[in-house]
């Protein structure tokens, strides 16, 4: 069996794809990323939608506290603290 060489360029998400299924059937595989494996989608998408959506559910447990027996608690969100935690 020859044995099979795969450079791919871009580290991004169809990327990481490609190398992972050319690794899966037994290339050597390179993949050339000038900055973090992933791309700007997972930098600057997903992780800060994730973020958003697990403030807005710990926003609302703590608005249904009383509902459990436990002291009610002054909640909102600091959109400048959340902005900060993202980036």
């Amino acid at each position: 069996m020859t044995n099979k060489r795969v450079v791919v360029i871009g580290g991004g998400p169809a990327g990481h794809d490609a190398a992972t299924y050319a690794a899966r059937f037994g290339a050597d595989v390179t993949l050339i990323e000038r900055e973090i494996v992933g791309g700007a989608a997972h930098l600057r998408d997903c992780v800060p939608s994730k973020s958003m959506i697990a403030t807005g559910g710990a926003l609302s447990f703590a608005q249904r506290l009383d509902g459990m027996g436990l002291a009610k608690v002054e909640t909102g969100i600091d959109a400048d603290q959340l902005r900060e935690r993202i980036q």
